[in-house]
């Protein structure tokens, strides 16, 4: 049978290496001498084995050239990270490996000028768990869900609104059972991300009735208050006085939060601990109020509150409302407050746990949280008897030892109004006869 191919060159060249994969492709320059007059079959299409000789040295060339590109694009990229994005990458580095989780300080506590404490702390234990690995574990939360009676809409509303980082855990119970604490630690493989941490709370020893709109509470800070004290330190968990005195001296009682650096691996587990910096206790502060007087004062304005909404007015015939009230004691020779009072009041251990927003609507209608002492709007009634009283005395108009009688009614003489704004009347029609200075003091006489 006639040969049908081109004759191949047998040699070995540089130049024609290529020639027995270009082979395996038809093309109109191999040109396929076929006798027209014959049929073509396989055998006259595909070259023999004795017809192609076997080139190893060509493959060994292809894949050699192959691995060379592909380590010259791994030394390039390596260039570009150990020299030109050097700092970079030792960021990334560093950011993956080491995470800070800040460690609260407890407050500073408030006592009395005896040395009484009113505002303390006790240690409790919270639970908290990680945003990251409710995401990865979701079934983590029908799990928490069972063992704290939350419900897992709860539980992901929590850990939806947190402004806590990913290693800042999120806090589900901020009191919990010591039956709770002692399943989880037994079965730590069942609760993956969920930890266990002691937490310092405010406690109130005489109890959360006394003086609470003086000591004021504290509760978890806001996001706006956190971009207010955006430069002051405070924690996305920090906790920063509302009201009182936890408010006014925040600066004093919050003391210096701590840190700990922890080690972490590439899927965001914790190996342990590589650095920590002890938190600071807050100082304590010390005020002129007097607890016992304090008591007494709070006791004496509810009973007299009561008395007078008991109290038939006979003017009008009902009885009065009687909202609201206040009351202070204090030493007049230096202005401090020994006592201060203000009804309605509430009981300052409802913000160690979570105050839902019914119970906050309800106090907030009555007025519980205003302070009527130095926030209410009164008329001046019997307290500008002393304004009235040193006019008196300084101008010499009545001497405090001479009497006059009191009637019930004045009128002021020589008036151009007629009636109208020239008599005045006292709180008790029938007058208290016959007093001096210090007898229309002690009974009150508008007179």
């Amino acid at each position: 049978m006639s040969r049908n191919w081109r004759e191949r060159p047998s040699g070995r060249s540089f130049a024609n290496w290529w020639r027995p994969w270009y082979s395996l492709l038809p093309s109109r320059s191999r040109a396929i001498r076929i006798n027209k007059t014959k049929s073509v079959g396989l055998r006259d299409l595909v070259a023999s084995p004795e017809q192609e000789g076997a080139r190893p040295d060509v493959r060994w060339r292809v894949i050699g050239a192959f691995f060379f590109v592909l380590l010259v694009v791994v030394i390039v990229r390596l260039f570009f990270l150990q020299v030109v994005e050097h700092a970079s990458s030792v960021a990334t580095v560093r950011q993956n490996s080491l995470q800070v989780s800040t460690i609260a300080a407890s407050r500073g506590q408030i006592r009395d000028r005896t040395g009484v404490v009113l505002v303390g702390n006790h240690t409790t234990i919270q639970l908290e768990i990680s945003a990251d690995q409710a995401a990865v574990t979701p079934s983590i939360k029908g799990t928490l869900s069972a063992l704290t009676g939350l419900s897992v809409a709860e539980i992901e509303h929590r850990l939806a609104v947190s402004q806590f980082a990913p290693y800042q855990p999120t806090p589900i119970l901020t009191s919990t059972s010591p039956t709770i604490v002692q399943f989880v630690r037994q079965h730590p493989s069942e609760f993956p991300g969920v930890s266990l941490v002691s937490v310092s709370q405010r406690n109130y020893p005489l109890g959360g009735l006394l003086a609470p709109h003086l000591l004021g509470y504290v509760g978890p800070i806001s996001p706006a208050e956190l971009v207010a004290f955006q430069n002051s330190g405070y924690q996305s968990s920090s906790q920063l006085g509302q009201s009182g005195v936890e408010k006014f001296y925040e600066a004093y009682l919050r003391g210096r939060d701590g840190t700990a650096t922890l080690r972490v691996d590439a899927q965001g587990n914790v190996l342990g601990t590589a650095k920590v910096v002890e938190p600071r206790v807050g100082d304590t502060l010390v005020l002129n109020l007097d607890a016992g007087l304090q008591q007494a004062l709070q006791t004496a304005l509810v009973h007299g509150i009561m008395r007078v909404r008991t109290h038939l007015d006979s003017r009008s015939g009902k009885f009065p409302p009687a909202p609201n009230g206040a009351a202070i004691v204090m030493n007049v020779q230096t202005g401090a407050v020994l006592a201060l009072a203000s009804f309605p009041g509430y009981n300052s251990n409802i913000f160690g746990s979570r105050l839902s927003t019914t119970q906050y609507k309800v106090l907030e209608k009555i007025g519980a949280f205003n302070n009527f002492a130095i926030q209410g709007l009164y008329t001046p009634g019997s307290t500008f008897k002393m304004i009235t009283a040193t006019a008196e005395l300084q101008t010499g108009i009545l001497s405090a030892g001479q009497y006059v009688n009191d009637t019930g009614s004045f009128t002021v003489p020589g008036c151009l109004q007629g009636n109208h704004g020239c008599v005045f009347h006292d709180d008790e029609a029938r007058g208290s006869g016959q007093v001096n200075l210090p007898l229309a003091l002690t009974k009150s006489s508008d007179y």
